[in-house]
């Protein structure tokens, strides 16, 4: 009997977890995304690879070539949203995590207190077809990337 209420409560636990992040889960990215001014051809592109779990990847079209500039993964790990990209860490380039630190109704940031740049990342939601997204480093004054995108019809 001890055993079946040890296997209920992790599986208690597991659902809660899961329900927590499906909550959170910033759906509304799904899609392509092209990258303002259209004439630079470049694309933000997100798809589900399981129920919690966006793929995404940022590239840049040159005639008929396609040239992946990033690759990235937002998913659930112990209940916290996710965001793993490549990062600065001084001279080198690690694949490191960001977690979702804001997630208001417009106002989706990820973090990383570790990582040099980018430090943070944030996606304010202008309308369903519109996103600003910026990017920050860790140094004050350190440039900033800030970019509207367009959800490509």
């Amino acid at each position: 009997m001890k055993y079946v209420y040890t296997i209920l409560f992790c599986f208690t636990i597991c659902c809660y977890s899961t329900a927590q992040c499906d909550l959170l889960f910033p759906k509304w990215l799904e899609g392509s995304w092209q990258i303002l001014p259209k004439e630079s051809n470049t694309f933000e592109e997100w798809s589900y690879e399981g129920e919690l779990n966006l793929k995404g990847q940022i590239f840049l079209i040159l005639g008929e070539e396609k040239i992946l500039l990033e690759t990235m993964e937002i998913k659930c790990i112990n209940d916290k949203i996710v965001l793993e990209m490549n990062a600065m860490l001084g001279n080198y380039k690690i694949r490191t995590g960001y977690y979702l630190d804001t997630n208001e109704e417009t106002i989706w940031s990820f973090y990383n207190g570790i990582a040099d740049y980018p430090n943070r990342i944030t996606y304010l939601i202008e309308s369903e077809d519109s996103l600003n997204v910026w990017i920050e480093g860790i140094k004050e004054n350190q440039t900033c990337m800030e970019a509207i995108m367009v959800r490509k019809q």
